[in-house]
């Protein structure tokens, strides 16, 4: 009965890293779209901003 609860327990300890990489590995790969879009922002403000003078 020890033996089963510890190994249940493993298990859902793998499950929770599992979880916990895929939700890093998701929120690096939204980190890196943010940076992207917010550096075309500011070149379409410049070059707009260029168009303007």
């Amino acid at each position: 009965n020890y033996h089963r609860k510890t190994t249940e327990l493993e298990e859902q300890l793998k499950d929770a890293q599992n979880i916990k990489e895929r939700c890093d590995e998701n929120r690096h790969h939204i980190d890196r779209q943010a940076s992207f879009y917010r550096e075309e922002n500011e070149n379409t403000l410049r070059d707009l901003n260029l168009t303007r003078v």
